[in-house]
């Protein structure tokens, strides 16, 4: 069986980390024969490699995602959301209002300087201030 070594310059599948999907990307470094860093060629993000998500995987997350935000969209009405910024601080309930990913709730507090956020294209670590 012969496997192909990663060449940078070439294209690859990969899941895209600012738009969260499988989608092409150039290879821009490998590191000892793996896959280092990529560049999406949708939105020209360039991030550690990540592989694509297998279609079950894919779906079952963004199906469970998808159910629970539409849940709970509705408690959102009269609410006004905070325009999320990363020198901010959160708490659990906050309704935040990000500029790529759009309206999300704050799930849970991860450490000192992480929340977890539930948009409408699934959950997502996002930095905070912490302080």
């Amino acid at each position: 069986m012969i496997v192909a070594r990663p060449v940078v310059g070439s294209t690859i599948e990969a899941r895209c980390t600012r738009c969260c999907q499988n989608l092409p990307h150039t290879v821009i470094s490998v590191k000892e024969n793996h896959l280092h860093r990529v560049q999406c060629a949708q939105c020209d993000w360039e991030h550690s490699y990540r592989p694509p998500l297998s279609l079950s995987t894919a779906s079952m997350e963004s199906s469970s995602g998808a159910s629970e935000w539409q849940k709970l969209k509705a408690t959102f009405a009269g609410r006004k959301a905070i325009r999320y910024s990363i020198t901010r601080n959160y708490e659990v309930e906050a309704l935040i209002d990000h500029p790529h990913f759009g309206l999300g709730l704050v799930r849970r507090i991860k450490g000192k300087y992480m929340v977890e956020v539930l948009f409408e294209s699934g959950a997502k670590l996002m930095r905070c201030n912490g302080g």
